[in-house]
């Protein structure tokens, strides 16, 4: 099913896809279509990254905003009450940052990454 519209996208002209979904009833999922470089037809991989820069902001913002109007989460929320606490302690002001700060951009957390995370293209070799 994810994998049809992933290579739905590319007949459409997106060059290259790589989505990873997590969902508690399924599992993990990854899943790649068209190529990373297109020029000489480079196949697209799961360790691929592809950046987006800052467009997906605005996506964020409309769906947490949606969540706050539907009662669903308070914008006063702390992060923490969402993610793993190993996530949290990880990232500083992890434990007291809130989702206004983070909407605002004004969280204290700076060029944050995921550390030590394998990397899919070496976990498959």
């Amino acid at each position: 099913m994810y994998q049809a519209l992933l290579d739905e996208y590319v007949k459409k002209g997106v060059p290259g896809l790589v989505v990873l979904i997590k969902t508690p009833n399924e599992g993990l999922w990854i899943g790649t279509s068209g190529y990373s470089g297109i020029e000489v037809k480079t196949p697209m991989q799961k360790c691929n990254i592809v950046y987006s820069a800052s467009i997906g902001k605005t996506f964020f913002a409309v769906a947490i905003m949606k969540l706050a109007e539907e009662g669903k989460l308070n914008l006063d929320d702390k992060i923490n009450q969402y993610l793993h606490v190993d996530i949290c302690d990880k990232i500083p002001s992890g434990n007291t940052a809130t989702i206004r700060n983070l909407l605002g951009q004004r969280a204290g957390i700076s060029n944050w990454n995921s550390r030590g995370v394998v990397s899919q293209c070496a976990a498959d070799k």
